[in-house]
Protein backbone atom coordinates (compact mmCIF):
# COMPACT_ATOMS: atom_id res chain seq x y z
CA UNK A 1 0.00 0.00 0.00
CA UNK A 2 1.25 3.23 -0.40
CA UNK A 3 0.24 6.29 0.74
CA UNK A 4 1.72 9.38 -0.88
CA UNK A 5 -1.21 10.83 -2.72
CA UNK A 6 -3.31 10.93 0.46
CA UNK A 7 -0.01 12.51 2.38
CA UNK A 8 0.04 15.19 -0.33
CA UNK A 9 -3.84 16.06 -0.41
CA UNK A 10 -3.91 16.20 3.59
CA UNK A 11 -1.68 18.91 3.23
CA UNK A 12 -3.96 20.79 1.53
CA UNK A 13 -6.88 20.12 3.68
CA UNK A 14 -7.84 23.40 6.11
CA UNK A 15 -6.87 21.70 9.54
CA UNK A 16 -5.56 22.71 12.55
CA UNK A 17 -1.67 21.73 13.06
CA UNK A 18 -2.92 18.87 16.05
CA UNK A 19 -5.53 17.49 13.68
CA UNK A 20 -3.10 17.58 11.05
CA UNK A 21 -0.77 15.48 13.35
CA UNK A 22 -3.08 13.11 14.50
CA UNK A 23 -3.99 12.24 10.54
CA UNK A 24 -0.18 11.74 9.83
CA UNK A 25 -0.05 9.61 12.63
CA UNK A 26 -2.18 6.96 11.31
CA UNK A 27 -1.25 7.15 8.19
CA UNK A 28 2.23 6.21 9.56
CA UNK A 29 0.38 3.48 11.35
CA UNK A 30 -1.34 2.30 8.30
CA UNK A 31 2.05 2.16 5.97
CA UNK A 32 3.64 -1.08 7.27
CA UNK A 33 0.67 -2.97 6.73
CA UNK A 34 -0.19 -5.94 4.50
CA UNK A 35 -3.18 -5.54 2.33
CA UNK A 36 -4.72 -8.47 4.68
CA UNK A 37 -4.06 -6.53 7.99
CA UNK A 38 -5.77 -3.46 6.42
CA UNK A 39 -9.30 -5.19 5.84
CA UNK A 40 -10.38 -5.14 9.76
CA UNK A 41 -8.99 -1.98 11.85
CA UNK A 42 -11.22 -1.14 14.97
CA UNK A 43 -10.78 1.81 16.85
CA UNK A 44 -8.69 0.03 20.10
CA UNK A 45 -5.84 -0.82 17.31
CA UNK A 46 -5.60 3.02 16.36
CA UNK A 47 -5.67 3.64 20.15
CA UNK A 48 -3.48 1.48 21.36
CA UNK A 49 -0.54 2.71 18.60
CA UNK A 50 -0.84 6.33 19.19
CA UNK A 51 1.48 7.78 21.35
CA UNK A 52 -0.01 10.76 23.79
CA UNK A 53 -3.07 11.88 25.11
CA UNK A 54 -3.11 14.40 22.15
CA UNK A 55 -3.72 12.37 19.32
CA UNK A 56 -5.78 9.90 21.03
CA UNK A 57 -8.60 12.77 21.80
CA UNK A 58 -8.17 13.58 18.39
CA UNK A 59 -8.85 9.72 16.86
CA UNK A 60 -12.24 9.52 15.99
CA UNK A 61 -12.39 12.94 13.83
CA UNK A 62 -9.09 11.79 12.38
CA UNK A 63 -10.78 8.76 11.16
CA UNK A 64 -13.26 10.33 9.83
CA UNK A 65 -10.95 13.16 8.17
CA UNK A 66 -9.31 10.20 6.51
CA UNK A 67 -12.56 8.34 5.61
CA UNK A 68 -14.17 11.03 3.61
CA UNK A 69 -11.93 14.05 2.52
CA UNK A 70 -11.38 13.63 -1.13
CA UNK A 71 -8.16 11.29 -0.77
CA UNK A 72 -9.75 9.10 1.56
CA UNK A 73 -7.48 6.38 2.65
CA UNK A 74 -10.13 4.42 5.08
CA UNK A 75 -13.41 3.40 4.48
CA UNK A 76 -15.71 3.24 7.53
CA UNK A 77 -18.12 -0.31 7.82
CA UNK A 78 -19.68 -1.68 10.74
CA UNK A 79 -20.91 -5.07 12.50
CA UNK A 80 -23.67 -6.18 15.13
CA UNK A 81 -23.03 -9.12 17.84
CA UNK A 82 -25.84 -11.42 17.05
CA UNK A 83 -26.51 -14.03 20.23
CA UNK A 84 -27.23 -16.82 17.68
CA UNK A 85 -24.90 -15.85 14.15
CA UNK A 86 -21.84 -13.97 15.88
CA UNK A 87 -20.66 -11.08 14.47
CA UNK A 88 -22.87 -9.93 11.09
CA UNK A 89 -20.87 -7.63 8.79
CA UNK A 90 -23.10 -4.91 7.52
CA UNK A 91 -22.84 -4.25 3.87
CA UNK A 92 -21.64 -0.83 2.56
CA UNK A 93 -25.75 0.22 1.16
CA UNK A 94 -27.13 -0.47 5.17
CA UNK A 95 -24.24 0.91 6.66
CA UNK A 96 -24.45 4.28 4.97
CA UNK A 97 -28.31 4.21 5.79
CA UNK A 98 -27.34 3.41 9.61
CA UNK A 99 -24.85 6.53 9.38
CA UNK A 100 -27.85 8.71 7.33
CA UNK A 101 -31.23 7.41 9.12
CA UNK A 102 -30.07 5.92 12.56
CA UNK A 103 -32.75 3.28 11.57
CA UNK A 104 -30.99 -0.46 10.90
CA UNK A 105 -32.54 -3.80 9.96
CA UNK A 106 -31.32 -6.52 10.84
CA UNK A 107 -28.81 -8.07 8.25
CA UNK A 108 -30.71 -12.07 8.78
CA UNK A 109 -34.38 -10.97 9.79
CA UNK A 110 -34.96 -8.12 8.14
CA UNK A 111 -36.40 -7.07 11.95
CA UNK A 112 -35.79 -2.84 12.70
CA UNK A 113 -33.27 -3.24 15.41
CA UNK A 114 -34.22 -1.05 18.71
CA UNK A 115 -31.28 1.69 19.49
CA UNK A 116 -29.07 0.24 16.93
CA UNK A 117 -26.03 2.57 17.55
CA UNK A 118 -25.81 0.46 20.89
CA UNK A 119 -25.37 -2.90 19.15
CA UNK A 120 -23.07 -1.36 16.16
CA UNK A 121 -19.35 -1.92 16.52
CA UNK A 122 -17.33 0.47 13.81
CA UNK A 123 -14.20 -0.54 11.95
CA UNK A 124 -12.10 0.58 9.21
CA UNK A 125 -10.48 -0.79 6.06
CA UNK A 126 -7.95 0.75 4.35
CA UNK A 127 -9.08 1.50 0.56
CA UNK A 128 -7.66 -1.05 -2.15
CA UNK A 129 -7.35 1.60 -5.05
CA UNK A 130 -4.85 4.33 -2.78
CA UNK A 131 -2.40 4.11 -5.03
CA UNK A 132 0.92 6.23 -5.71
CA UNK A 133 0.05 9.06 -8.38
CA UNK A 134 3.54 11.59 -7.67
Amino acid sequence: MDFHQAKKALATESLDAEMRSACQAIIETLEPLSDDDGEFLTLPFFFERLKGDALKRRLPSALRILSTFEAAILEAHGYIEDPDDGQLHLDDETFRELVNTGELTHPLTGNLVSDPMRHVHLYYSVRKDISDES
